[in-house]
């Protein structure tokens, strides 16, 4: 006893040793603790200022690059329009060669069929005196040919034979183009008039009544076509708040239902765009009792079936309908999923017919009639049903004719079981 209590002495001297040597590492430890914790709180402020500088940098390089984008569009502008000054600069050369050439044709033409030098002519003189009245002319010519009446014709005034400076100056400042071209265009009026059309009022008044005709029409199109415009934006916002009001009602219909099912958590649908609601998708958004909030897409598929089940009934809530038939909406449910779906169920019983095909026998004892289809003999087909008192606890069996009938004899819940031989 004595050498073993020896041996225990020994022992505990060495484990407070271990808890000495312990105690010191963790408070070595702790400090290391403490100090990671205030350079951690450090590395936050740093991270915090540095993203700072970030999005300061990130707003100076959207409005470099905006600025970048309007001088190069600037540049491109004025590329365009130094290429187009080019462009007029040559085609004015070409007309000038062109000018300058016909010029030097039309002076040797002149010099060869006149034997005149076109340079040394005073055309300003020359075009002064050529309103004078000739020499010996009357000043008042009377025109006497017979069946025409006298024709009088006004003196002109007298100039001066040479012109003045201010003539000169006149003469120098007159667009000879816009001449040219007034003269043009009236020798072209002229020979477009051609002969006199004697039913121009008769097709000018057919014309004017179909153009009366043509103008009544194009407004009404045009009336027509604003009123129908109206009519759109109209029932555009009608659908918009009615789409708002019954967006609302079934996003709390949703959060009831949901948390029906899953006994708990949290369900949302949101607007992907809130600007536009009719061309707007739709998300949703669950969270499952102990789970994190998270889209519909990362749910298992029990969960994503319980979801689906629950807009579905807020959906149903809205608007309600007075037959539902679901084709084994329960097959991906565990037991107990199944009892609150077959719970939330027999709430719409009252104001709603169900009948649900199905293999799940808890979703067939919660039915108020059973209805099924068995083959006790190969190829023959034969619908057997059964209709439960569940007041007394005791089934009643029924046999309908066909399975037209057992549908139409159906009670607000009803289980119809998938047909597979007896």
């Amino acid at each position: 006893m004595e050498k073993r209590r020896g041996q225990i002495d020994d022992l505990l001297v060495e484990r407070q040793q271990e808890i000495e040597l312990w105690t010191g590492q963790i408070e070595e430890l702790e400090k290391e603790e403490n100090d990671q914790r205030s350079g951690a709180a450090r590395l936050l402020d740093t991270l915090a200022v540095a993203q700072e500088q970030v999005e300061r940098v990130r707003v100076e390089l959207v409005g470099i690059e905006r600025a970048m984008g309007e001088l190069e569009a600037s540049q491109s502008a004025l590329r365009q329009e130094s290429d187009a000054a080019h462009e007029e600069l040559s085609a004015h050369e070409v007309q000038l060669a062109e000018t300058r050439q016909r010029a030097l044709f039309l002076s040797q033409e002149v010099a060869r069929e006149f034997q005149e030098d076109v340079a040394a002519v005073d055309w300003k003189a020359m075009l002064w005196r050529a309103d004078d009245e000739p020499a010996g002319a009357k000043p008042l010519d009377l025109d006497e040919e017979e069946g025409e009446e006298p024709v009088v014709r006004r003196p002109r005034k007298k100039r001066p034979e040479h012109p003045g400076e201010a003539e000169l100056a006149a003469m120098d400042s007159t667009d000879w183009a816009a001449v040219k071209a007034e003269a043009d265009a009236l020798r072209q009026r002229m020979s477009g008039m051609g002969a006199v059309n004697l039913v121009a009022i008769e097709e000018y008044s057919e014309l004017k009544q179909r153009h009366d005709f043509l103008r009544s029409q194009s407004d009404d199109l045009t009336k027509a076509k604003a009123d129908l415009i109206a009519a759109i934006d109209e029932i555009n916002q009608t659908s918009q708040r009615q789409f708002e009001v019954t967006f609302e009602q079934i996003k709390k219909n949703f959060e009831y239902t949901f948390q029906t099912l899953f006994g708990g958590g949290r369900a949302d649908i949101q607007l992907v765009q809130a600007d536009d609601v009719l061309e707007s998708g739709i998300e949703i958004v669950a969270q499952p009792p102990g789970t994190k909030l998270k889209g519909i897409s990362l749910l298992s598929g029990g969960q994503r079936t319980l979801t689906a089940v629950a807009l579905l009934f807020a959906l149903y809530l809205v608007k309600p309908s007075p037959f539902c038939l679901l084709d084994e909406l329960d097959a991906p449910l565990d037991e107990s999923n199944i009892g609150r779906f077959t719970e939330l169920l027999k709430k719409f019983v009252k104001d709603s017919q169900f009948i649900i095909i199905t293999h799940n026998k808890r979703t067939v004892a919660a039915a108020t009639a059973i209805y099924g289809v068995t083959m006790e003999e190969r190829g023959v087909s034969k619908t057997v049903s059964m209709r439960f008192n569940h007041a007394q606890g005791e089934p009643e069996a029924v046999q309908p004719a066909t399975v037209a009938d057992a549908v139409r004899d159906a009670i607000p819940l009803a289980a119809a079981p998938a047909a597979s031989p007896a």
